[in-house]
């Protein structure tokens, strides 16, 4: 899949992906579907269950290298996460006429 064509996603909608059967991950701002991934993962359901629907960036570095990323991103990358939009703040604050 290539970077451009990455549907987004946000958090939020990732967090509901946290079950048996229907898991997300987030791993350096890609989201991925580990969902029937649990069977091959040497830590089982229990250890994906544990960060299922959230940024698992930080425990997935811990215990992989990078190349583990390359080796299941053709078959489990769905996404990217949406970065909120941000609101502007005018400079020159509420303008008021006299």
């Amino acid at each position: 899949m290539s970077e451009t064509a990455l549907k987004s996603f946000s958090k939020m909608e990732v967090s509901s992906h946290n079950k048996d059967g229907d898991m997300w991950v987030i791993i350096d701002q890609e989201i991925y579907d580990i969902s029937t991934f649990q069977d091959e993962h040497p830590g089982g359901q229990r250890i994906l269950l544990s960060v299922a629907g959230g940024d698992a960036t930080k425990k997935f570095h811990k215990y992989h290298r990078q190349g583990i990323l390359s080796k299941y991103k053709g078959t489990l990358l769905i996404g990217a996460v949406q970065e909120p939009q941000q609101t502007r703040k005018s400079i020159f604050g509420p303008l008021k006429r006299s």
